[in-house]
């Protein structure tokens, strides 16, 4: 089984949730490879879309292109609505999609700094919502 892990951060919760595991399990023999960055390695084809500063503003992701080798792809904190949507579209065809979420976005004090950044009315492409549905159809 091939599994590729797809790290939210080189530190911090990226570290210790996801690299640091999958190190661990490679050590054991598992054929685990961790990917620094899910937006170059995933290619994924949108109708309606255009890229922003290297993000998805509108649209729809129809198609994902990633390692044809994969069984499990892990996602970390799939915030950004490319992301989030490509979860399904993995699921459809055939992948089993993990997705690890370390905190409840949602639940964040609208004092805290990372607040604005994720409330879903103040930025629609990166927000709690799409984490949300990324959970909500991934495999597990």
């Amino acid at each position: 089984m091939k599994v590729y892990a797809f790290p939210a951060d080189d530190t911090g919760c990226g570290y210790y949730r996801l690299i640091w595991p999958a190190q661990e399990l490679k050590a054991r023999g598992y054929d685990v490879q961790v990917v620094h960055n899910a937006r170059e390695f995933l290619q994924a084809e949108v109708i309606g879309a255009r890229m922003d500063r290297g993000q998805m503003v509108g649209g729809k992701v129809l198609r994902v292109h990633g390692p044809s080798d994969a069984d499990v792809i892990v996602l970390q904190r799939p915030l950004m609505r490319y992301l989030s949507q490509s979860v399904e579209v993995l699921r459809s065809q055939g992948l089993t999609v993990v997705v690890e979420m370390d905190d409840d976005l949602s639940s964040i004090h609208p004092k805290h700094f990372a607040y604005p950044k994720f409330d879903p009315r103040r930025n629609t492409e990166i927000n709690w919502d799409w984490a949300e549905r990324g959970c909500d159809t991934a495999t597990m």
